[in-house]
């Protein structure tokens, strides 16, 4: 009876065992002897997502500014500003965070009109964002 008590308990846990939280780093090389450090998610019926970035001084790594935004990081040429779409598999969101990493101002967010089920989101040169909707 033990044995069957503690099968079943071990039967109940499996999904939350199995629901590992997937949590990395990566660096981007930034103008001026700096780095960004993205901290990525996995996010359920979503896409790998950053959900903070760190901009660091280097050699020695001090912190010079942090950002808290979820998104999937799309980088202008220079690797200067980032706009961070939020998309998962339903769509995406109508709102974008656009973020300086160089500079001193706070993040932008605006807001655009989605009329279909795809976004596509590219730097067309270093300040432009292009915005494509996919209507299906």
């Amino acid at each position: 009876m033990r044995f069957l008590i503690i099968f079943i308990f071990l039967l109940l846990s499996l999904p939350l065992l199995a629901e590992e939280d997937r949590r990395w780093q990566s660096t981007i090389a930034l103008p001026g002897n700096k780095q960004a450090v993205l901290y990525w998610i996995a996010v359920y019926e979503g896409f790998e997502s950053v959900e903070a970035i760190r901009v660091v001084e280097l050699p020695s790594k001090s912190l010079l500014r942090e950002f808290k935004a979820l998104g999937q990081p799309t980088f202008s040429k220079d690797n200067r500003l980032v706009a961070l779409p939020y998309c998962a598999h339903d769509g995406c969101q109508e709102e974008v965070v656009v973020i300086d990493l160089a500079g001193q101002v706070e993040p932008t967010r605006f807001n655009y009109q989605r009329t279909g089920q795809t976004v596509t989101f590219e730097w067309t040169n270093t300040e432009e964002l292009e915005i494509r909707d996919i209507t299906h």
